[in-house]
């Protein structure tokens, strides 16, 4: 006989749906970094792999039902291995060109296209001293191109790469106008890494820089940076948002008004260790900053848990929808999901998206966003997967209406239909080996679940589908308090673990 515990939750009833969706990967040995819209057509810049090596640049073109409509690929002058990374950068230029950013082994590019794909201008950049990476450019009001990355360069007598933000212009013929390096001394004996994660350009012609700052080999000692330049690369300030960010954690700048701007990051609150290796909580955070670097507000979203970062944040209409990605530790699997909040920061659906069913995957994650003219949210990333011990990957598209769904009823909160109560149902208690969640209408979605003992530790944490098998055997015979987060709230309820 089944014992059940009741958590309560809600479940609230979407809106008409109306929008073309789709959720596809395609074409193994590709892995897409950037897109921009066309219309209602999705156009992106690939990575193309073969056995592990990258040999160039593919483009791709998506119409609104899937279907890739186009597709071409570039060599590099010199026929060099591509790097565009997820830190490359795709824009449309006044033209109506596309402009492509990134890096390869050694230099840094910059590549003109058209609509059609047919080239028409590239530049390789190289700094004066050493190795420098194009992470991400915005096209300025006037045409211009500004950029920003990491400058890597070995100082005398030692033998670890100083790390430093890079930051340049470029006139629309990809000209060099003005190039600028930004570093620190060593401090406990260790480099400190520095790197330009995004730039946007404000109405007074002013460059704000979001940049991150760790000590080498020490990933849980990161700040976020704020950095504003004026039109000739003279810095203006340098603020430090000094709240812990994994090195490898990103974050995002958008435009607020003629004179504010948001930021949005995953902020570290708390660290565990999980077998041998330390992890490190983190919430989202947005807060909007004016130009003179005074904070407005800030807000933090959702349950903690092992985010890397916000990897996109756009616009529409009266709403800011933000990309996350997510690891699970416990299976090892990477997850993606698209947050809609005001533009005053207040939380409205929280959506996670998850790729088509690939066996052995183990990264679904977003680089990037785009609005499409109906107002569709259009999303490019990558499905990576391991099959018999070999690593693939593949483009991977989605496409959603404008609040993050693919049929009617897909968020818990910020609607404005009646919510009706639900529960969850935990069975068996007691148990001794595994146990089930289940509860009429949950979504068939991932829940993070935490179990902690009676002094407080965190004995368990990982996520579950409902209805899946938990396994619990680690847990010694004793009381536990069984932790489900959603954004409705956290749901709590005792687990008695017996012999």
């Amino acid at each position: 006989m089944k014992k059940y515990i009741t958590i309560g939750c809600l479940l609230v009833l979407g809106s008409a749906y109306a929008q073309p969706t789709f959720n596809k990967v395609y074409k193994e040995g590709f892995w897409a970094t950037n897109m921009v819209t066309d219309g209602e057509d999705m156009v992106m810049a690939a990575d193309f792999r073969s056995n592990a090596i990258q040999y160039g640049i593919r483009w791709l073109r998506i119409d609104s039902s899937g279907a890739i409509v186009r597709e071409d690929s570039v060599k590099l002058p010199g026929n060099e291995d591509v790097y565009s990374g997820f830190w490359g950068s795709l824009q449309v230029k006044p033209n109506g060109n596309l402009l492509l950013v990134g890096y390869t082994r050694t230099d840094s590019y910059l590549l003109e296209v058209t609509p059609q794909f047919d080239s028409v201008r590239s530049r390789r950049y190289a700094y004066p001293t050493g190795r420098s990476l194009f992470f991400s450019a915005t096209v300025c009001a006037n045409g211009d191109i500004a950029v920003t990355g990491e400058h890597f360069h070995l100082p005398a007598g030692d033998s670890i790469s100083q790390k430093a933000i890079l930051v340049a212009r470029f006139d629309s013929s990809f000209n060099l106008l003005w190039e600028t390096s930004l570093g620190e001394p060593k401090r406990m004996g260790r480099n400190i890494a520095q790197l330009g994660g995004q730039i946007i350009e404000m109405p007074d012609s002013s460059l704000i820089v979001n940049a991150n700052r760790y000590i080498d080999f020490y990933p849980d000692s990161g700040d976020n940076l704020l950095l504003r330049y004026d039109r000739a690369g003279n810095l203006l300030w340098r603020k430090t948002i000094g709240s812990p960010v994994h090195q490898d954690g990103t974050a995002r700048l958008l435009q607020s008004t003629d004179t504010s701007f948001y930021l949005a990051y995953a902020r570290g609150v708390d660290r565990f260790r999980f077998g041998s290796i330390n992890y490190r909580e983190t919430v989202i955070t947005l807060g909007e900053y004016g130009l003179d670097s005074n904070l407005y507000w800030e807000k933090t979203y959702g349950a903690k848990a092992l985010r890397k970062g916000v990897l996109a944040i756009k616009r529409v209409d009266t709403t800011l929808v933000l990309l996350e990605a997510e690891d699970d530790y416990s299976t090892f699997v990477t997850y993606a999901s698209a947050r809609g909040v005001s533009l005053e920061g207040d939380s409205l659906w929280h959506v996670p998206v998850y790729s088509p069913d690939t066996p052995g995957l183990r990264v679904g994650i977003f680089y990037d966003l785009a609005v499409s003219e109906s107002g569709a949210l259009l999303m490019g990333g990558t499905a990576e997967y391991t099959v018999n011990f070999r690593d693939y990957k593949q483009v991977w598209c989605v496409r959603t209406d404008g609040e993050g769904c693919f049929e009617s009823g897909c968020h818990n909160i910020g609607l404005k239909e009646p919510a009706a109560q639900i529960g969850l149902e935990v069975y068996p208690n007691p148990a001794n080996a595994y146990i089930r969640v289940e509860g009429t209408g949950l979504e068939n979605k991932a829940y993070p679940l935490k179990v902690y003992n009676t002094n407080g530790q965190l004995v368990l944490n990982r996520r579950f589908f409902p209805g899946t098998q938990i396994d619990v055997r680690a847990l010694k015979p004793g009381l536990y308090l069984l932790e489900v987060a959603d954004e409705a709230g956290v749901f709590r309820a005792a687990l008695l673990v017996d012999d």
